[in-house]
Parts: C-alpha cells; sequence; structure tokens
C-alpha cells in the first residue's frame, strides 16, 4: 500500500449452483469440516463435480478439460462402494448418465486403471440410451474424448 504495509486484493467468485440445473444447497448440507474447520464435500460430490465438468468443458471446448482425468484417476481408488453408489446416484439425479459413461468408460483403455465393479456395471449399463428420449433430453452430447485433443 502507500503506507508500505503488505495488502493483497481478493475476489470472490459466488456460486449458487455448479451450474443452472445443480444447486449447491445438497452439496453444501453432505459437506463435513475438517479438523481446522473447513467445510470439505464427500468423495461422491467431488467426483461427480469432476465428472460434470471434465464432459460439459469437454464437449464444448476444443482442447478443454483433459488434466481432470487426473483427478478421476486420483479419486476413484480413494472411493469406498457408498461413495461410487452415491457419485452415481448424483450423475442419473441430475441427468448426467451419459457424461459418468463418456468419462468413465476411458479410465481403463486410456490411463490403464481398472474401474470398481461398481462403475464398470454403470458403464455398461448406460452403453444403450433410453429409447423413448432423445440425445439433448439425456444430455448426450457424444464423446468428449477426441474434443479433449482438439479433433472431432
Amino acid at each position: 500500500t502507500d503506507d508500505d504495509r503488505v495488502a493483497c486484493f481478493i475476489c470472490l467468485d459466488i456460486h449458487h449452483g455448479l451450474t443452472l440445473d445443480i444447486p449447491v444447497d445438497a452439496l453444501v448440507r453432505a459437506s463435513r469440516r475438517t479438523p481446522d474447520g473447513f467445510p470439505v464435500p464427500p468423495s461422491s460430490w467431488l467426483l461427480f463435480h469432476v465428472v460434470q465438468k471434465l464432459y460439459w468443458e469437454g464437449v464444448h471446448t476444443y482442447g478443454q478439460g483433459l488434466h481432470q482425468y487426473a483427478d478421476v484417476a486420483r479419486l476413484i481408488p480413494r472411493m469406498s462402494e457408498r461413495d461410487l453408489e452415491e457419485c452415481i446416484g448424483l450423475l442419473r439425479d441430475y441427468n448426467l448418465t451419459a457424461a459418468g459413461h463418456y468419462v468413465f468408460r476411458r479410465v481403463p483403455q486410456e490411463i490403464g486403471d481398472r474401474l470398481p465393479r461398481e462403475l464398470a456395471d454403470f458403464v455398461e449399463s448406460g452403453s444403450r440410451p433410453e429409447a423413448d428420449r432423445t440425445p439433448s433430453a439425456l444430455n448426450d452430447f457424444g464423446d468428449m474424448w477426441p474434443k479433449l485433443f482438439g479433433h472431432r
């Protein structure tokens, strides 16, 4: 500052939801406090959010989101069966089954990690969309994998 005191600028980015369709209320309620008092979402919400973000950015922007696979690869092995089931429930509840399908199906072949049974079953069950719904109604914008590398 002008009087030689240390200062910094703070910018707050306040969200009322993860997206326009996904409010933060349930995430905030599910959070637990660390010993230092910081609220941290459960693993199910962390994985859900990174899948949503990776897929949404991946299908809408060329060359975006690949780095988020590192988070997916680190989170999956740390999750309990219950965490995985909760994440799958969130994906289904928020109409992101297609997103989960496309993101998780790449883990074994591209990252080299084996999927837990819960996720492998989810990927298999998500391979055939509901016959009476359109891709846009299912938020199915196709596989984001080539777009992550800047290709169609």
